[in-house]
């Protein structure tokens, strides 16, 4: 199977000079929950369906540009924005106290999709971070979801991780016996140093602004108990197309299998692993991973049928897996 070439065109922006160049596309502050969430949106033209793209942990709305910008050049609608905690909408609000709450980012979604008067079911796309919230949303409003597109997503806080992390508590107990701190506590201090310590080594853009890594913690320690792979029974019919990086340095391939295992038959539409890429699929190649969401939002067949591909993006060819 292969998927045709698309032009790369820029496109985009209205309630201010947002990052596309189309005349109408809105970008500003939506007022949502009590919120101020930056939102970029690019009207569907006529009988084209609209994408709503869910950020990764790092990423903000000029992350998603070069997949967005041909789709919408082409008709597509496009919804951007930036979660509590990411992006202009970080810098808009003041600085999260507490975790932010997976749950509040998916109600915040929810509200999103109707201030901009969408209809139900919506197209997806959900890199990392943001694949969970889709999962924590599908779960919550199966029938608003008719493509649940998620790239490298989270699905279950990493083992390595939880592990570091319990023994650390246990050396604080054993070595100040008297720290009041509750283990939930120490657990979202243990994360900050995590993030704090390791995320600009990793992503120089974790630093790009004072707040960023603050924003980081909060959405981490928002998320760590979800485990998406336990709802998976919400998932609708052949709803779930799960795109993978065959060099993701962030995530075991064994997380995805067993989330892959554990997706219903009915609600497998496709599961597409890509050469050489690594985990943000659209940084490493955006056109390939634009080509691929038109190929899912139009309906190509071969990729409803529930099966694995392995793709290259360099000459777009989609071989069956064996």
């Amino acid at each position: 199977m292969r998927i045709f070439a698309l032009s790369i065109l820029l496109l985009c922006s209205v309630y201010s000079a947002g990052s596309f160049a189309n005349p109408q596309t809105q970008a500003g502050l939506i007022e949502i929950n009590g919120r101020k969430l930056y939102v970029e949106y690019n009207r569907a033209q006529k009988n084209k369906p609209t994408i709503i793209f869910l950020n990764g942990l790092t990423y903000s709305t000029r992350n998603w540009l070069a997949v967005a910008s041909p789709l919408a050049a082409q008709g597509y609608g496009i919804v951007l924005f930036d979660f509590y905690g990411m992006g202009t909408t970080l810098l808009s609000n003041p600085l999260p106290k507490g975790p932010i709450p997976y749950t509040q980012q998916a109600l915040d979604l929810r509200t999103l999709v109707k201030k901009l008067n969408l209809r139900p079911p919506y197209n997806f796309v959900g890199l990392s971070y943001g694949g969970g919230i889709l999962a924590a949303y599908t779960a919550a409003f199966p029938r608003e979801v008719k493509n649940l597109i998620m790239i490298a997503p989270y699905t279950e806080f990493l083992q390595s991780q939880k592990e570091l992390i319990q023994k650390q508590i246990k050396y604080t107990r054993q070595t100040f016996p008297f720290n009041p701190a509750t283990d939930e506590e120490l657990t979202d201090f243990f994360i900050r140093q995590m993030v704090y310590s390791t995320y600009p080594l990793a992503e120089i853009s974790s630093v790009e602004n004072p707040y960023k890594l603050e924003g980081i913690t909060r959405i981490v320690q928002g998320i760590r108990t979800y485990q998406p792979i336990e709802q998976t029974q919400a998932l609708p019919p052949k709803s779930l197309h799960l795109i993978l990086a065959e060099k993701d340095q962030y995530i075991p391939k064994e997380i995805f299998q067993n989330y892959w295992n554990q997706v219903p038959q009915s609600a497998k539409a496709s599961r597409v692993i890509v050469q050489f890429s690594e985990h943000k699929l659209p940084d490493v190649f955006p056109r390939f991973t634009s080509q691929l969401i038109k190929s899912i939002v139009d309906g190509q067949p071969a990729l409803f049928k529930g099966d694995t591909y392995v793709a290259n993006p360099l000459n777009f060819d989609f071989k069956k897996a064996r």
